[in-house]
C-alpha cells in the first residue's frame, strides 16, 4: 500500500469515527445503562426549548407559544 493510500484509508476512518462518535458514544451509554433512557426534567425542557427554537426559526408562532406554555406547566409545582 502506497503511502497516499494509506494517508487516504486512515482519513475514511477518521472521517467516519467523527460522523458516527455522538452516536456511538449514546449507544455505549445506554448499553451501560441497562437499556434504560434517563429521564430528567432538566432534559426534557432542554428538548421543549430545541422545538420552540425550530419552530421560531420556522416562523411558528403559535407553536412557539405552546412550548412556553408547557415549560410553564413543567416549573409549576406539585401534579
Amino acid at each position: 500500500m502506497t503511502t497516499d493510500a494509506l494517508i487516504r484509508t486512515l482519513a475514511a476512518v477518521a472521517a467516519i469515527a467523527v460522523v458516527a462518535g455522538p452516536r456511538l458514544v449514546a449507544l455505549v451509554r445506554s448499553a451501560v445503562a441497562g437499556g434504560r433512557q434517563e429521564v430528567s426534567p432538566l432534559a426534557d425542557a432542554h428538548t421543549i426549548l430545541e422545538i420552540a427554537r425550530r419552530l421560531q426559526v420556522a416562523g411558528k408562532a403559535k407553536g412557539v407559544e405552546l412550548c412556553q406554555q408547557l415549560i410553564d406547566v413543567m416549573l409549576q409545582e406539585g401534579p
